[in-house]
């Protein structure tokens, strides 16, 4: 087969993939996200798709080996970018367009939610409350890997569910 064919692909020897398998699984015990293990992985080990080496995607690697996080990536990144506005807020309360953007940002979040728990990636009873996050704004990275943070999972769900007064 032509090389310029695009069909074309480098043999990977089975060595490789393990070390690869086996520093995503290091990088997430760090704390990392999936992007930031990507992105460490391109620049530094020079994996530009972690996908042609291994045959999965990274977050299929943490969920085999139980890292995956418990909120999807794109949604804590909203909900830090929400704390970070209200936290804004507080210190400049006449600022209209910030309360205008943390409206729209806080209506993505619950636009996510809704589409996460639809596909069973959340829990059902699973729901944003500002005041929570705001309080529990060093938590939030407890929050997003399982072996740091279930303590605050459930203190999360029992806030939710509207046990705590």
């Amino acid at each position: 087969m032509d090389f310029h064919s695009g069909f074309w692909r480098r043999g990977i020897i089975g060595v490789i993939w393990f070390q690869v398998d086996d520093s995503i699984c290091k990088f997430a015990k760090k704390g990392l996200t999936p992007s930031q293990i990507g992105v460490i992985l391109r620049d530094s080990h020079g994996i530009a798709q972690v996908r042609s080496v291994t045959g999965n995607q990274i977050l299929r690697i943490l969920k085999a080996h139980g890292l995956a996080p418990e909120i999807p990536e794109d949604l804590y990144h909203l909900i830090k970018k929400a704390v970070a506005i209200r936290k804004h807020l507080e210190r400049n309360r006449k600022d209209k367009d910030s309360k205008f953007r943390l409206i729209l940002v806080e209506s993505r979040i619950h636009r996510l939610a809704r589409y996460y728990k639809k596909t069973k990636k959340l829990a059902p009873v699973w729901k944003y409350n500002s005041a929570f996050f705001l309080a529990a704004n060093q938590a939030l990275p407890a929050l997003w890997w399982p072996s740091f943070g279930t303590s605050c999972i459930v203190v999360l769900h029992v806030w939710n569910s509207g046990m705590v007064s």
